[in-house]
Parts: structure tokens; C-alpha cells; sequence
């Protein structure tokens, strides 16, 4: 009796681990963001869609770390330099879709305006 059960037991096992499928699951592309400033100004507190792109000052001829972000529009708000305080924020409006790293280039030709 006992070898018999053992035997339906092992039979059981067998036909358990045949039926699974190696699942394959599939990564989610990330949607990034990266800053690079090739302007002659230092850039800062930047923000796009409400989350904040970087924690530090971005000076001249440098790039923030890509950052994730939710896909969708909105304007690039920032800081220049180390005593302003008034805010910028692009003149066009940025897109970025599901899955895609976007690269905005800010040069001293970017045009924005003045929101405070």
C-alpha cells in the first residue's frame, strides 16, 4: 500500500511540474528624462509634470542623471543661476511617450518666459 501511494504521489509530482510553463515576463519600458545644459547659464530646480528632474545646480556643459517620469505633456519649469529666484518655464510644451528617454537640450537659443 505504502509503495503504491508513493508511487501516486510521485506520478502526481511529475504531472504537476510537466504542466507549468515557463513564464515569460516582459519589463515594462521605462520613460526617462534627462536635462543637458549646453547654455552659458547654470540651470536649477528643475521640474517637469509636477516631479522635480534634479536635486542640484546643473552648470554649464553638463547633464542630469536620467530621471523616471510618468509619460505625458507638460512645460519644463527651472531656476537660472544662483541668486534669482524667479521662475522660468519653457515656451513649448514637452511630450514625453510611454517607454521613451527624452533629451532636453537647454542652449542659450531656448526660449522661455518668466512666470513670477
Amino acid at each position: 500500500m505504502k509503495k503504491i501511494f508513493g508511487l501516486a504521489l510521485i506520478t502526481m509530482l511529475v504531472m504537476v511540474l510537466a504542466g507549468c510553463d515557463d513564464e515569460v515576463i516582459e519589463k515594462e519600458p521605462e520613460t526617462r528624462l534627462k536635462i543637458q545644459n549646453e547654455s552659458s547659464r547654470i540651470i536649477r530646480q528643475i521640474y517637469w509634470n509636477n516631479k522635480q528632474i534634479n536635486f542640484y545646480n546643473i552648470d554649464p556643459g553638463r547633464s542630469s542623471s536620467s530621471v523616471y517620469v510618468q509619460p505625458g505633456t507638460g512645460y519644463i519649469y527651472f531656476l537660472i543661476g544662483y541668486e534669482s529666484y524667479r521662475r522660468y518655464r519653457t515656451v513649448e510644451a514637452v511630450t514625453i511617450n510611454k517607454g521613451e528617454e527624452y533629451l532636453f537640450v537647454f542652449t542659450d537659443n531656448t526660449l522661455f518666459v518668466a512666470i513670477d
